[in-house]
């Protein structure tokens, strides 16, 4: 599969104003109340590992997630690494309110400020996508630099062959692609990101020389954009049912993402 160039500049301009966006929930709710939104939430990767305690953890494209504030929160020394400057200046402005250490720095995914055989754990959620594809084997590399023996690289990612995906993403329709328009203007679709195929992924972490030790996949279809378009709980409730079937029916290859737990 083909990529044209990634234009950097737009997507990091995309991810600055997400970010901004974001800022008055950080600013304007209670600490108490991000505290417990954070806690409370059950996160992907306590199903494959369990939970993480006393590690030291990478979050490379950590985004405006808070699973560095998690980690933090839950004994881990953790730090966050992002391309974005206001998104970098949203996580520091957040643990300056929750009294947590400030460990956020603006970096690209192939520059890790890290000793090498340091970091217990890297972690990546919907971030491979981001990468130019011609960095995406030199990040995988410094990551291998970075994590201890046996250390865990644990990805989450979006599936080229998703049906929705493919859609959005295939260029042969880029031009005529009405709801590709529609995504990009609402701020649920990069422009610049480009997603590989479970397979893929996969592929990338084998030739750069992890173990893969678990595989799981997330098997809703239809649910996805009919959460993102329709509200009657009905009719999301009917689709999570139909979603479930289709899950019985079809292959692996087309699930919407892919988690893998791997290892140095």
């Amino acid at each position: 599969m083909k990529f044209r160039k990634q234009n950097r500049t737009k997507e990091i301009e995309f991810w600055d104003n997400r970010s901004k966006k974001e800022r008055n929930w950080i600013q304007n709710t209670p600490k108490k109340d991000i505290i417990n939104k954070i806690i409370s939430i059950k996160y992907w990767w306590e199903e494959l590992i369990g939970d993480v305690k006393g590690k030291k953890i990478l979050d490379i494209g950590c985004g405006n997630t808070y699973y560095v504030t998690y980690w933090q929160l839950t004994g881990n020394e953790a730090y966050g690494s992002d391309f974005s400057a206001e998104t970098v200046k949203n996580n520091n402005l957040l643990h300056k309110k929750l009294g947590l250490n400030q460990n956020f720095y603006q970096t690209s995914s192939e520059k890790i400020e890290a000793k090498a055989s340091s970091l217990d754990i890297v972690h990546m959620r919907w971030v491979i996508h981001h990468i130019p594809p011609e960095l995406m084997d030199k990040t995988m590399q410094e990551i291998k630099r970075v994590l201890k023996p046996k250390g865990k690289l644990i990805i989450f990612e979006t599936n080229y062959l998703y049906p929705f995906r493919w859609i959005v993403q295939t260029p042969i329709l880029r031009k005529f692609n009405f709801l590709r328009k529609i995504c990009i203007k609402k701020d649920w679709l990069d422009s610049e990101e480009k997603a590989l195929t479970n397979k893929g992924y996969i592929d990338l972490l084998k030739r750069n020389g992890f173990k893969i030790k678990k595989i799981d996949y997330d098997f809703t279809f239809f649910y996805y954009p009919v959460s993102l378009l329709i509200k009657n709980r009905f009719i999301r409730n009917f689709t999570k049912k139909v979603d479930f079937v289709i899950a019985k029916i079809l292959s692996n290859k087309f699930s919407k993402d892919i988690k893998v737990i791997s290892e140095k």
